[in-house]
């Protein structure tokens, strides 16, 4: 084991010999660059993922690692992330308004996603209810956020109406509702706050 004090000379001598490596790499490819012509690649937009919410429900759910108020697996999160939007419900912009109105909400959600995906064997089965409800709330708190950001940056760069920027994830009303909210008064106050915070 290398004492401390070495640890810091080490690192710094692998970064000196990187960064001299880089120079020379550089060097090597402007030279290619200067020989072929510059292409530029144009990537297709973007879609929205929906993990496996939307295909036939599976016969037995996949079991993966559901903890500490976590879910691990980039599948399950589009997955639980798709059942969100697909049941967030007309009139509520936020997890609190939701829950006022609706407090079975959530479970409903855990029960749509338990279809799709269930805690490996030896984890608990009420801390994994209580992970999927912990992961789902962080994600509703940020998600419209998200929507807003996104909302406002496709508008700029692209002129489009409100009406034709509608993700396809969310249905008609809900994403009408949400352009009103966005537009009212209290919430260009909150965000101008936000802003300024």
């Amino acid at each position: 084991m290398v004492p401390k004090k070495d640890k810091g000379k080490k690192k710094m001598a692998i970064s000196q010999g990187s960064t001299t490596r880089g120079k020379k790499r550089r060097n090597s490819t402007t030279q290619a660059e200067s020989q072929t012509p510059f292409v530029r690649l144009i990537r297709r937009p973007r879609t929205a993922s929906m993990g496996r919410f939307g295909e036939e429900l599976p016969r037995k759910p996949t079991r993966i690692d559901i903890h500490g108020g976590r879910i691990f697996g980039d599948e399950a999160k589009k997955t639980l992330l798709a059942i969100l939007r697909d049941h967030w419900p007309v009139g509520s912009y936020t997890y609190t308004d939701i829950m006022a109105k609706n407090p079975d909400w959530m479970d409903d959600v855990v029960t749509v996603f338990k279809h799709f995906y269930k805690n490996l064997r030896g984890q608990s089965r009420t801390e994994a209810t209580w992970s999927i409800k912990e992961h789902a709330k962080r994600t509703c708190k940020k998600m419209m956020n998200e929507e807003k950001r996104r909302f406002v940056k496709k508008k700029k760069e692209t002129g489009r109406s409100a009406k034709e920027l509608r993700p396809k994830y969310f249905q008609a009303p809900l994403w009408e509702n949400l352009l009103k909210y966005w537009d009212s008064e209290g919430h260009r106050h909150r965000s101008e706050v936000g802003a300024k915070n």
